[in-house]
């Protein structure tokens, strides 16, 4: 899929989703319910540039409209791949946490 489609983010076990740097905000904000701003920049690349004022380095964490982000890979001038992270309080759904305390009390 092209850059910026359907394909540009994939789902972590934990809650968070891996997101494609030139996915595009209207696609992520209507698949995943995000509020990032349509009235400037097209991209979750062009969004975290233009509110950082420079590209930031892999590892840096930053909040936008109400969205934890980790940058994960910045490549050629440009944020390449993001997680974004769960709110707090929210990860695994419940049945997925509490399957290694099931699986730890049988004996």
């Amino acid at each position: 899929q092209a850059p910026g489609g359907a394909e540009a983010f994939q789902r972590e076990v934990d809650g968070s989703v891996i997101v494609d740097g030139m996915a595009s905000l209207r696609i992520l904000n209507r698949k995943l319910g995000t509020a990032f701003p349509l009235d400037g920049p097209k991209t979750l690349n062009g969004l975290i540039v233009e509110q950082l004022g420079e590209i930031p380095d892999a590892g840096a964490r930053v909040r936008l409209a109400g969205q934890a982000i980790e940058i994960l890979q910045v490549q050629d001038r440009a944020v390449k791949v993001v997680k974004l992270l769960p709110p707090v309080g929210r990860s695994a759904p419940p049945a997925l946490q509490t399957s290694g305390e099931q699986a730890s009390s049988i004996n």
